[in-house]
């Protein structure tokens, strides 16, 4: 079989390691406070500012969830607006990149989950203008994002549309990523029947500091079980609002 996870094996980090930047928040939050001076930019939408970066913050409505996220930059000309998925995508990333079933792994996401390998595949060629899947570096963790890139005036606007498709993309992924043995069919014959795929994404989540469970692990104080059914109601919200958009 051919080096399949040679094309996403080694997505984009964006390292502020040197520098005091605080870890970014998990892009679902049922308590937000913001960072800094906050202003208002319509559509349930308020922006706040700190010395790092921008805070995004969008209020889902019916639910009592703000969905967060961040403006950063990638470069002099490209901001990165972004969902942080903190750890959650870890577990699955290790076995598709690994050399026992990353290929197989590799190929069966690519087929049955074209955005979120078209998110690692951008991220690892660097695609201009492309939405990636990509890790931030900061002096306490490393975290999964997924990531706009901003280009031109985009950067100096917050346009509503945008925000909620990147939302609703965030939530699939995180959703996915979360629960693969439901969410990826095939991927129970690729690692060898129901118990080694159990025992291989625990083993995984284990190494990270979780529970021994890849939905064991805690998010930002938050066990994964609760925030994924949080994240289930935000995306009906999402995915409704964003066929009245179309």
């Amino acid at each position: 079989m051919a080096n399949e996870r040679a094309a996403i094996e080694s997505p984009l980090w964006i390292n502020f390691e040197h520098m005091p930047v605080p870890p970014l928040r998990f892009f679902l939050q049922q308590e937000y406070k913001p960072t800094g001076v906050v202003e208002s930019a319509g559509d349930g939408i308020t922006v706040s500012h700190s010395p790092w970066f921008t805070e995004v913050a969008w209020e889902v409505k019916d639910l009592d969830l703000v969905a967060l996220l961040y403006l950063l930059p990638m470069d002099d000309e490209t901001m990165l607006l972004i969902a942080c998925l903190e750890e959650s995508v870890e577990p699955l990333f290790k076995l598709l990149s690994g050399p026992d079933f990353g290929d197989e792994l590799t190929k069966l996401v690519a087929l049955r989950w074209p955005e979120q390998y078209a998110m690692l595949m951008h991220s690892q060629s660097r695609t201009p203008g492309a939405r990636l899947l990509c890790n931030i570096t900061t002096p306490e963790q490393v975290q999964w994002v997924v990531a706009d890139q901003l280009r031109g005036q985009a950067r100096e606007e917050i346009h509503p549309g945008r925000v909620i498709d990147l939302v609703g993309a965030s939530l699939e992924t995180f959703l996915r990523m979360t629960n693969p043995g439901t969410e990826l069919p095939g991927i129970v014959h690729v690692l060898g029947g129901p118990d080694r795929l159990t025992r291989r994404l625990n083993a995984v989540a284990g190494l990270l500091g979780g529970a021994g469970d890849v939905l064991g692990v805690f998010v930002g104080g938050v066990q994964v079980t609760e925030l994924v059914s949080l994240a289930k109601s935000a995306y009906g919200v999402v995915t409704d609002l964003q066929k009245l958009r179309d």
